[in-house]
């Protein structure tokens, strides 16, 4: 069949000025990933070099130029599935690693294989465990303050000057708190992959620098299975947006679970955000619920791509093996639209 890489920078609210940057950096990584397909590459090959490109732009909250934590450190969470082995593999909270969709793929492909006196190959690995795991796999290391941009340290000392401000007016912290959480919001974004490969075999891989000024140690979507990502032999799904909401939804799975049971995957994505989100009881007392989801669906040889996205904008590429350029699209929500309550959704077939 066609092979077809999809790639997204996140759901969030990205600025206007810089949405063509955006767009090109989309359309590079989907390319990226259709170059490996057509010099033969497989499914998995193709979004860990989506991602890696990716991770390595000062563009996104992956790897170099990620969030910074209260502590003003950069750990990251990355996670690939293989939808043709059904293995996953996944790293959190990890310091120092250049790339870490490398380190969970790694961590993924050891799924297959046996360790003495019986023992369980390791899914997920956090923190220093992850950081010698790399090490000993000879995964790139670097000194965790050159993951650090000039951009994320200017953010970084906005946002504490203002937490600050904050902590400062124990009696005012209504009004010291307007604006600062949905400004927070704009710093989400989870960069993510999805495709598959001539064969028909289906990956996705995602990988975040977690929420700003998040607690050290903290682990999002981007490492868990079934809410960061899922990939199965005729589905794969990767999410962003906030992923304490995206890991009590376990969203990724959701969506999967209801393409499967519908004849429309356009309905059953419209319907996971309705009934597994917005009105999920599970986050009843949420407010703003943020996400977004870009999902993979083959059947009888034919695919179809599709994306939504309950924040304000979302930004994607994707390319197939028999397409010349690639392409991406800038999708925001329409004009009186409530950020976090509404629903876009569209889709490509391919």
């Amino acid at each position: 069949m066609i092979g077809f890489v999809c790639v997204h920078i996140g759901a969030g609210q990205h600025s206007e000025t810089l949405e063509e940057k955006y767009k090109q950096l989309c359309q590079q990584a989907s390319k990226q990933g259709v170059d490996i397909l057509t010099r033969g590459g497989s499914a998995v090959d193709a979004v860990v070099a989506a991602t890696v490109l990716l991770e390595d732009s000062p563009l996104t909250n992956a790897g170099f130029g990620s969030n910074l934590s209260m502590d003003g450190k950069v750990e990251c969470d990355a996670s690939l599935m293989d939808g043709g082995h059904l293995t996953f593999g996944a790293c959190g909270a990890v310091a120092g690693v250049k790339n870490p969709v490398l380190l969970a793929r790694h961590i993924c492909d050891q799924q297959r294989v046996p360790l003495s006196l019986g023992r369980v190959p390791p899914c997920l690995l956090a923190g220093e465990g992850a950081h010698r795991y790399a090490i000993e796999h000879n995964i790139a290391t670097v000194d965790p303050d050159s993951l650090i941009s000039d951009k994320t340290i200017r953010t970084f000392k906005h946002f504490m000057k203002r937490f600050n401000r904050y902590q400062e007016h124990e009696n005012k912290r209504m009004k010291y708190n307007t604006g600062f959480t949905s400004e927070l919001q704009k710093q989400m974004d989870t960069v993510g992959a999805v495709c598959v490969d001539t064969k028909g075999n289906i990956a996705v891989a995602c990988s975040s620098g977690g929420i700003l000024l998040k607690r050290s140690g903290r682990i999002g979507q981007a490492a868990m299975q079934g809410a960061g990502c899922w990939a199965d032999s005729t589905v794969g799904v990767v999410s962003t947006g906030c992923g304490e909401h995206l890991m009590a939804t376990c969203l990724a799975r959701e969506a999967a679970r209801n393409i499967h049971a519908s004849d429309c995957p356009t309905s059953a994505l419209h319907t996971t955000f309705v009934d597994g989100f917005l009105e999920s009881p599970l986050l009843r007392n949420v407010e703003e619920k943020l996400a977004g989801l870009l999902v993979i669906h083959v059947k009888g040889g034919r695919g179809e791509m599709l994306y939504a996205h309950t924040t304000d904008s979302m930004c994607i590429g994707y390319m197939a093996t028999n397409n010349k350029k690639p392409r991406s699209r800038m999708s925001r929500l329409p004009a009186g639209a409530k950020h976090g309550c509404s629903i876009a959704l569209e889709g490509v077939s391919f």
